[in-house]
């Protein structure tokens, strides 16, 4: 392995962990940690200095990972690769106990620091779920093949489910008005292919743009505070508008 090859590894190392299979990350372990040991031996080698001065850093709130029990995810993993059935405990929102259950593993999607295992229940195979991994209790393959809903396609499901929190599947033509040092970096990253920002003779930025109708739209919208206003759709704004009367009774 040379110095080149050692800096690649080492920067994927932290970004492909939580995405393998356990069996298939403990095989290639070895090959990262000497990936890290060409790098530090190498103390004035200008790879080493790139590791050393790259990071990606998330657009939102720091949160730290549920704790996830590592035999349940081990077992998980694995009924994932081999095409195998689970029988689960699984611990529902708000519940004080466990159940069990029959699962299907269809995939794995890592959102934020939360994975989430996309699976049917039991014996009802058209409702594909979102489980999120920390809930499982235990987990250990039945002796049976899962059962696949035909045709079933994980990118297909994501956009049509949205682990955003979909309102509807039609998007929202949208139109807000920000105060310019916080709207600004929308002229750089648009929300949409279609968005339109205008300066406002106020010094304010008005954008438009057709977006997803999400809850996670409105959490991003809201967390902009007083330095946004929402224009239009109509409904949009009848929303900030009671949840603005609502802040304001909780903080009067």
């Amino acid at each position: 392995m040379d110095k080149m090859e050692a800096l690649s590894l080492s920067l994927a190392h932290k970004f492909l962990e939580p995405l393998m299979p356990v069996e298939g990350y403990d095989r290639i372990k070895n090959l990262f940690d000497q990936a890290n040991n060409i790098l530090e031996s190498s103390e004035k080698s200008h790879l080493k200095k790139w590791r050393d001065r790259v990071r990606v850093l998330p657009q939102t709130q720091r949160l730290i990972p549920p704790f996830v029990d590592q035999e349940v995810y081990t077992k998980i993993y694995d009924a994932l690769l081999n095409g195998w059935q689970l029988d689960v405990q699984y611990l529902k929102v708000n519940a004080k106990k466990s159940e069990r259950r029959i699962v299907n593993p269809l995939g794995i999607v890592l959102q934020g620091v939360v994975q989430r295992l996309i699976c049917t229940m039991d014996s009802d195979l058209q409702d594909i779920r979102h489980l999120p991994l920390h809930r499982f209790k235990d987990a250990s393959a039945n002796g049976e093949a899962l059962v696949e809903p035909e045709n079933f396609s994980i990118d297909e499901y994501l956009e049509d489910q949205s682990l955003s929190l979909l309102r509807s599947k039609k998007d929202l033509k949208i139109e807000v008005l920000f105060e310019a040092l916080a709207g600004f970096h929308l002229t750089e990253t648009p929300l949409s292919l279609d968005q339109k920002s205008i300066e406002t003779e106020g010094g304010k930025i008005r954008i438009t743009a057709s977006v997803a109708d999400t809850e996670q739209l409105r959490w991003w919208l809201f967390s902009f505070g007083e330095n946004v206003e929402v224009l239009k759709p109509k409904s949009l704004r009848d929303e900030f508008k009671e949840r603005s009367r609502s802040l304001n009774r909780l903080y009067s």
